[in-house]
């Protein structure tokens, strides 16, 4: 989700959001990279390795945004204490979107979501551990929805009905950047 936008302005460090579920890592099998996770419950820390974004989940109502992340990962360990550091990043401004249909924005989009998944596989290995030798990625699937609120005399129950092919857009932006 990281490009340079339509009006020609780059990505600001305040709104680049990049989930990778794209195979790239061509030194390493042609899988996308893995993280690890450090977590404080309040009351001890806990930390999962190898884990790799297994799905991606973006979903908008007239009231709020969501993302939701799946990550499979190693068994959590409790590692030494680390040193917490925290980000000077600011919240994000609030997110605003537009919808175009065949080149027209659709201003009556009640809500929508988009959801990617890789149904990541865990690869065991002949260690007599808990751990996986690897996480396979597998194929990219997309799928979405759309609450529209027709209008009088609007052409997209009939262009559907009658299989007109379309483009579809939806952009995602902030209110005081006006862009993602």
């Amino acid at each position: 989700m990281i490009y340079a936008q339509a009006a020609g302005n780059a990505v600001t460090p305040l709104t680049i959001h990049a989930f990778s579920l794209l195979n790239n890592a061509g030194s390493s099998g042609d899988q996308p990279p893995s993280y690890t996770i450090t977590d404080f419950d309040g009351e001890e820390w806990r930390q999962l390795a190898a884990c790799q974004l297994n799905g991606l989940n973006i979903k908008a109502t007239d009231i709020a945004h969501r993302v939701h992340l799946r990550l499979d990962g190693e068994p959590s360990i409790t590692p030494s204490t680390p040193t917490p550091s925290y980000t000077g990043v600011k919240t994000p401004a609030p997110w605003t979107f537009a919808l175009f249909l065949g080149g027209t924005q659709i201003p009556y989009c009640t809500d929508w979501e988009i959801d990617l998944t890789r149904d990541t596989k865990p690869i065991p290995g002949l260690t007599g551990t808990q751990e996986y030798f690897l996480y396979f990625a597998n194929a990219l699937k997309s799928t979405g929805k759309l609450t529209l609120v027709e209008q009088s005399g609007s052409p997209w129950l009939n262009d559907y009905l009658n299989g007109t092919v379309q483009t579809f857009d939806l952009t995602v932006f902030d209110n005081v950047a006006e862009r993602l």
